[in-house]
């Protein structure tokens, strides 16, 4: 018995370290990028796309002047006007529709504004299955034309409403400033959840950092764009991963309480906890869902971040956590003070004696 305890608090070690290596792997490739026999892995930097409030760039916002416009035409346009953008090299641009007939064109980074309009609004043509491109000018400038007779025609009529250049300055003097609020925020958490559920209050803003990378992982993978309310539905779905942990702890205090073992109040916290969890993450998705389907830009940008970080902090508060807190339980944490429960207190004020190391019910 005792030879079985030894190897299971042996591999319990082994997959920690394990599982420390990958986090701290992927925390290295994430913030600083490496290279292997020529092929780049990008750090979140370089493949995390910015909005124009962080990136600064161009913002066009055209209208349909035709009137009874169908939303298969709206669409249609949309993805004429997302391909005539994307021929012209100007890479992951961001082609919205507002309203019932407008588009918004946002193109983060150094653009002509003149030169853009004129690519959006102009109509590509082909007689007979031939063009010919004639005049001076240079290939860059024949090559623009071409791509735009190759886009085809707009099945509607644009009015140019607004052109607005969007400079860096915005996101150069908020991003800091807010990264700066993050780590002072984690900080902040980290100690709180020490002085109150001691080690698996450590455990868990461990399970928040991972939940953290993973976030910019999915962020990145599905090439979604990164703007300041974005950055506000992160910081949002990070108190909700912490406010999931709270909960499950409070409810293992509970048991603790009730003179339970450390093991059958994990397992019982856990349980009770996950309704409560489930429940209001859930309303959370429907309001992110509505607010994906019927806002428009920032909004839907704030949706976009809140529904994959909620998903995620269910992952980190339900899988995660509850893994590292099993793991470190094999390993020998068993004492019900490490769980933020105190003997002392309990015994004066309950008047009855609970054996610490007992692990019976």
């Amino acid at each position: 018995m005792k030879k079985d305890k030894l190897t299971s608090k042996g591999s319990s070690l082994f997959i920690f370290i394990l599982v420390l290596l990958l986090f701290l792997f992927c925390t290295f490739w994430g913030f600083k990028g490496f290279e292997i026999s020529g092929y780049k892995f990008k750090n979140f930097n370089d493949s995390i796309q910015k909005g124009l409030d962080l990136q600064g760039g161009v913002s066009v916002l055209q209208e349909i002047v035709d009137e009874n416009i169908t939303k298969e035409t709206l669409q249609n346009t949309r993805e004429l006007l997302s391909l005539r953008v994307n021929k012209f090299g100007l890479s992951e641009p961001v082609v919205t529709i507002e309203g019932s007939n407008r588009i918004r064109i946002d193109l983060a980074g150094e653009f002509d504004s003149n030169d853009i309009v004129k690519t959006l609004t102009s109509t590509g043509q082909i007689t007979d299955g031939e063009a010919i491109i004639e005049g001076s000018m240079s290939f860059e400038e024949a090559n623009k034309i071409a791509s735009i007779i190759q886009s085809g025609a707009l099945p509607v009529t644009l009015k140019t409403i607004s052109v607005n250049k969007v400079g860096p300055t915005l996101g150069a003097e908020s991003l800091p400033n807010t990264i700066k609020a993050g780590l002072i925020g984690f900080i902040f958490i980290l100690i709180i959840m020490f002085i109150r559920y001691r080690f698996p209050g450590i455990l868990s803003v461990f399970s928040l950092a991972i939940y953290m990378i993973l976030f910019l992982f999915v962020f990145a993978l599905i090439g979604a764009v990164l703007t300041l309310p974005g950055i506000a539905g992160i910081l949002l779905t990070l108190g909700m991963a912490i406010d999931s942990n709270i909960l499950i702890f409070e409810r293992i205090r509970e048991e603790l309480k009730k003179g339970k073992s450390v093991k059958i109040s994990i397992k019982i916290g856990f349980d009770k906890a996950m309704n409560s969890i489930l429940d209001s993450n859930i309303t959370t998705i429907i309001a992110g869902l509505v607010l994906y389907f019927i806002g428009t830009g920032s909004v839907k940008g704030f949706a976009t971040t809140l529904l994959i970080g909620i998903v995620l902090s269910m992952f980190s508060s339900i899988v995660i956590t509850r893994f590292l807190i099993e793991l470190f339980y094999n390993m020998g944490l068993r004492s019900k003070r490490s769980y933020g429960f105190n003997e002392n207190e309990h015994k004066k004020s309950e008047g009855v004696i609970i054996d610490e190391h007992n692990e019976k019910v």
